[in-house]
């Protein structure tokens, strides 16, 4: 969106906003587990890219659309949800919103994937939460019959209040008929602190194979992911080595070396044991190993995969830099700061 037609749209919101006479209000709500449940390694980046029950997009607009509501071509489905708390305080202090999602999906299709979900994932701490707001006049041209809009509807998809972003902080209630969800600003989420780098003598803070860490073959690198680092601040290999325990992969394998390096996962691929594959996810790479012959379930996959991460220690930078040319740890925690030392 250009600056015009961005300009055009906010003034079209605010004059709909402060009418005498505006347009119904319409809110819709979209949660996302794509980061967590990729994290957790139980929702695959095929299941991200093509969204199979990773965002679920929900409204409590039913009073006037006991239906979904679509808006900018995406499906918001009607759903006993209920979210108050997004005010903000004159004060200063920022908002701590609550989201509250019945139990009860009877006749809910679409609220039986997200229990589902809720059941593999343990919990929802960590999901982002996004509230969208924008009037009735301007939905989407499918939510009318025939795709006419009733006189004095027009409808643009530019035109929308400004986004809530959230994201679950914790689960604060819990009963028979409901669960509730507290939410918190980014800048509020537990453990952010500015500036954002933490001073700890015993974790790095460094996304492992991304930027800071620099731990990624050097053909693989990307400018966005890994800085203004040249070429030679990667190494030429930089294969999986073990796992968040530092448990040495060709250990696990029964001394099979890793060396096989197969590329980008590829669907309906057979792979063998000791064979490597990695899953790319926001330009930062995973790797896994196969356990097994003739391995054809998608990663991640406890029983099938070991997943190459780093324990964010100093052993954990020693195994994959102690043979390195580079000289120095790259690690990004402060050993000095160790007050036994």
């Amino acid at each position: 969106m250009d600056k015009i037609i961005a300009d055009k749209s906010i003034k079209k919101a605010n004059i709909e906003l402060f009418s005498l006479n505006p347009s119904s209000l319409i809110t819709l709500f979209e949660v996302d587990l794509s980061e967590i449940g990729f994290n957790r390694g139980v929702i695959t980046q095929r299941e991200i890219d093509q969204e199979i029950k990773t965002v679920f997009r929900l409204h409590n607009n039913i009073k006037l659309i006991n239906s979904s509501i679509y808006w900018k071509g995406k499906e918001y489905q009607a759903c006993p949800i209920q979210a108050d708390g997004f005010e903000i305080s004159a004060r200063g202090t920022l908002p701590t919103p609550t989201l509250s999602i019945s139990v009860s999906d009877e006749g809910i299709p679409y609220l039986t994937q997200f229990k589902e979900r809720l059941l593999v994932l343990g919990d929802l701490v960590g999901s982002k939460v996004t509230r969208i707001r924008t009037f009735a006049k301007y939905l989407d041209f499918a939510n009318f019959i025939d795709s006419v809009p009733p006189e004095g509807f027009s409808p643009d998809q530019n035109t929308e209040l400004p986004k809530d972003i959230y994201y679950i902080e914790k689960k604060s209630a819990e009963n028979k008929n409901m669960i509730q969800y507290q939410l918190a600003s980014i800048l509020d989420v537990e453990g952010i602190k500015l500036p954002a780098r933490l001073v700890l003598n015993n974790s790095c803070p460094f996304t492992y194979r991304g930027e800071g860490c620099l731990y990624e073959f050097s053909n693989r690198r990307d400018e966005e992911t890994h800085g203004d680092s040249n070429y030679s601040s990667l190494p030429d290999q930089a294969p999986p080595v073990a796992n968040n325990k530092d448990e040495e992969i060709n250990i696990m394998l029964g001394d099979i070396v890793v060396t096989s390096d197969r590329g980008e996962y590829n669907l309906g691929m057979v792979y063998n044991i000791g064979d490597s594959v990695f899953l790319s996810h926001r330009g930062i790479k995973y790797y896994f190993v196969s356990k097994i012959n003739n391995n054809s379930i998608e990663p991640p996959n406890s029983s099938y995969w070991i997943a190459d991460e780093c324990s964010k220690t100093v052993m954990g930078c020693k195994l994959r830099w102690s043979d390195s040319a580079f000289g120095t740890l790259p690690y990004g925690g402060f050993c000095a700061v160790n007050k036994s030392l």
